[in-house]
């Protein structure tokens, strides 16, 4: 004869059964990426406050620095000019160096036109 059918409770209760572990599997899978998603949240929050930390300092050396920029641009600008005085002096002085070894030129040879009229008045 054949088996006896079993129980219906017994039957139905391990489909249910299985069901109950894969749903409580799922549970499981669920809470562990949950957990995974709030550490990988926690990191992203620490780090976006290093981050703001971060951009708080350089904002802070930056205004630190600017006034010793300002101060240097403004000194760079000075000089420029400086140098642009002293190209204008040197080239004065050149052309002043210049007219002075004309003259000296035209002295030299006057020097000497007045030594041969002397030699001719001699002779």
């Amino acid at each position: 004869p054949p088996p006896p059918p079993p129980p219906p409770s017994a039957s139905a209760d391990a489909p249910s059964e299985a069901s109950s572990r894969e749903l409580e599997q799922l549970r499981q899978s669920v809470a562990a990426e949950q957990e995974q998603v709030q550490a990988e949240k926690a990191a992203l929050e620490g780090e976006k406050a290093a981050l703001a930390q971060k951009r708080r300092e350089v904002e802070a050396a930056q205004k630190q620095i600017q006034p010793e920029k300002s101060a240097l641009e403004q000194e760079k600008r000075a000089l420029a000019a400086e140098r642009e005085q002293l190209q204008e002096e040197r080239e004065a002085l050149e052309n002043e160096r210049a007219a002075l070894l004309q003259q000296r030129k035209q002295n030299q040879q006057k020097e000497e036109e007045l030594a041969k009229q002397q030699q001719q008045l001699q002779q």
